[in-house]
């Protein structure tokens, strides 16, 4: 720049900020080259160029670089800030000045005739401007007025510095917490400015990425006024991460957006925007949009916060519910074993036996089915034996003897002991599957399940001397021997036609064999059991012919006494 170059007539303060904005925007694009400023007379006018070696601007936008937030990179996550504004505002104060201005690709080589300096860099923009010449000569300044010329910094304060100077009005209560993102800090501090009114606390943040890292930081923000267009990630890309963790209803999001178009809006609420607002933006507007969504937001969370107590209730009176019901089926249970257990010896009952036998009954009249299903396969009318083995169900009925006795000489609460004791002894002596039933008063039903009728002798033997041998205690040191009478039956009586005799009938006819064991004598057995083959229309439980039939042969004993001693 020459120095005999004439002054110019303009405003100080609007020519530094011309420079400030088209050396900043050179500056701003070129991340390696240089920058050059040039200033010549020309006609009546002085016309400034500054050249940078930057990323060029394509021929078919020299036409709009001028125009309000056009950006030379257009798209939304472009790698260069700014709001689109600088070049426009430029213009129109050169223009103010009576200048003009203009823009072209540094494709051509620019030249200067100040001292033959030339630039022939094959890249980069340069922007020309012209000023009138001041009739007047410039005031200059000496060397010791410039001592006391203080120097602008120019570096933005960083968001996070901001953010901590920030202290509440007059101690006033907050009215919400948001989040202004914009890359421009000039943007920023004009909407700190009218959010100022409405006592906001406000947290800035010049980048997507930081302002992602504020949210899960703070953990309280109300609200986001987000920027579209910013560098590296555009404020769809922000929005779009903040639903990864946050819903439309739990953080709003406001867009700040010079693009107005609908594609543009439409993109915004898709990737979870919940309103914008299009620059330039009034401050009216932009409180009243704020308070609004803010509301909805307090409302929101007032819902959630009910939803959430009914919940605690509903859910507390749910876990009241279930103990209760658990409480009532406990108690049920507990009944139910109670209407099914003898209170004495805890013993079932005749009532369990009742609900209990029907189901073994199916199993066992269904495996004879298919044993006769299987004979009558062989073409012939003759039964092959053996019988199904391990289907047969044995009742016996056990009576101690002489127990009047005991309680006549002993007392009842001896007898009671007995009958405890005979209790524990009888569980002990026969499987955990076998059924043990107090049948009535000193007398006890043994349903032997799923075993061989074969195996009847052996067991009521066993039975038999296991009582006799047992030694009664009945406190005091006092202790008793008992012995017991056995009667039993099988089901089926007749295996070759299993249902003739219901399981209560083949019950009555071991009652019928115990009683004709106490006949015997006592301290026996006696089993009535059909004859192999022998199917008769009678009920031994109560045929008055029994003691004939049992001559005949057509039903058998079996018993553990002498047979002739055997009557019915």
């Amino acid at each position: 720049m020459p120095e005999n170059l004439p002054a110019v007539y303009a405003d100080e303060d609007r020519l530094l900020q011309i420079l400030h904005n088209l050396i900043g925007n050179a500056v701003k694009f070129t991340d390696e080259g240089n920058i050059s400023i040039y200033a010549e007379l020309k006609d009546d006018q002085i016309l400034v160029q500054i050249a940078d070696t930057g990323i060029g601007i394509a021929a078919e936008q020299l036409g709009n670089i001028f125009h309000p937030f056009h950006q030379v990179d257009g798209r939304a996550e472009r790698v260069y800030g700014g709001t689109g504004l600088g070049l426009s505002i430029t213009k129109q104060l050169v223009e103010l000045h009576g200048g003009t201005i203009d823009v072209r690709s540094n494709t051509a080589n620019v030249q200067s005739s100040i001292d033959g300096v030339q630039s022939n860099t094959g890249q980069g923009s340069v922007f020309s401007f012209s000023l009138p010449l001041s009739l007047e000569l410039p005031v200059t300044t000496t060397v010791e007025e410039s001592a006391f010329v203080v120097p602008v910094d120019f570096t933005e304060t960083p968001t996070t510095e901001l953010n901590e100077s920030r202290q509440v009005r007059h101690g006033q209560p907050h009215q919400g917490h948001i989040l202004v993102v914009d890359d421009d800090s000039v943007n920023r501090l004009v909407l700190v400015n009218h959010l100022a009114l409405r006592n906001y606390r406000v947290t800035e943040a010049a980048s997507g990425e930081e302002a992602i890292a504020l949210v899960k930081e703070h953990g309280n923000i109300d609200l986001v006024l987000l920027d579209i267009m910013m560098p590296k990630m555009s404020g769809y890309e922000t929005c779009k991460r903040l639903r990864e963790s946050y819903r439309t209803y739990e953080l709003p999001i406001i867009f700040l957006t010079a693009r107005s178009q609908t594609q543009d809006l439409v993109m915004g609420f898709e990737v979870g925007a919940n309103d914008y607002l299009t620059k330039p933006i009034t401050k009216e507007e932009l409180l009243a949009r704020v308070d609004m969504h803010l509301q909805l937001y307090s409302a929101t969370q007032y819902l959630d916060r009910k939803v959430a107590e009914r919940t605690e209730e509903l859910r507390a009176k749910n876990e009241g519910l279930k103990q209760a019901q658990q409480e009532l089926q406990s108690a049920y249970q507990k009944l139910e074993e109670a209407s099914l257990s003898d209170p004495l010896t805890g013993l079932h009952n005749r009532r369990f036996l009742s609900k209990s036998m029907p189901a073994d009954i199916s199993l066992v009249e269904r495996e004879y089915q298919n044993w006769l299903f299987a004979n009558q396969a062989n073409g012939d009318d003759e039964i092959h034996w053996p019988l199904p083995k391990d289907h047969d169900l044995i009742f016996m009925l056990l009576d101690v003897d002489h127990f009047k006795w005991v309680n006549d000489s002993y007392g009842h609460s001896a007898g009671d002991k007995v009958l405890e004791q005979l209790s524990r002894l009888l569980e002990e002596v026969l499987r955990d599957s076998d059924y043990l039933v107090r049948w009535g008063g000193e007398e006890f039903l043994i349903v032997a399940r799923f075993c061989s009728r074969a195996e009847a002798p052996e067991m009521a033997e066993r039975i038999r001397q296991a009582v006799a041998h047992y030694a009664f205690d009945l406190g005091n040191g006092q202790q008793l021997q008992k012995t017991c009478s056995i009667g039993y039956a099988v089901y089926p009586f007749y295996p070759q036609v299993p249902n003739t005799l219901t399981w209560e009938q083949v019950v009555d006819t071991a009652d019928r064999a115990l009683y004709a064991a106490k006949n015997a004598g006592r301290d026996c057995w006696v089993g009535i059991v059909s004859k192999p083959g022998t199917v008769l229309d009678m009920n031994p439980a109560v045929d008055q012919n029994l003691n004939l039939l049992l001559a005949q042969g057509a039903i058998e004993i079996e018993a553990s006494a002498d047979k002739t001693r055997i009557k019915f």
